[in-house]
């Protein structure tokens, strides 16, 4: 189970737009969207101003997670576009993830009042 947290972050570049839709996308084009290597970290001082967020954490046992790793390519490629810009005003995953940890967290005070 995730909670969904707003946070303050400071961005270590500049912004990309990601298309809605990369069916026509050529590979150049997607793998334009995925960094070469490491942004180098700028110094406090450096650092741009921070900006609202919003990020999942998961707060459950760790050997509830998948070991399966990651890809940020596959990502991009697939599913960015309904998690930021215009793709995620209508985005029903963020109210079926908030509205499913509120049932949990529900179920549990529940099951621990008749404990």
């Amino acid at each position: 189970m995730y909670e969904r947290l707003h946070v303050l972050v400071h961005p270590l570049g500049p912004f990309t737009s990601v298309p809605a839709d990369t069916t026509g996308s050529s590979e150049a084009e997607e793998g334009s969207l995925i960094p070469t290597g490491p942004t180098p970290l700028a110094t406090i001082s450096e650092l741009a101003q921070p900006i609202e967020a919003q990020t999942y954490v998961w707060c459950m046992e760790d050997s509830d997670l998948e070991t399966e790793l990651w890809s940020f390519d596959e990502f991009i490629r697939e599913s960015a576009w309904r998690w930021i810009g215009s793709g995620a005003e209508d985005n029903e995953d963020y109210a079926e993830v908030d509205e499913a940890r509120e049932s949990f967290y529900n179920y549990k005070e529940t099951s621990s009042d008749e404990a």
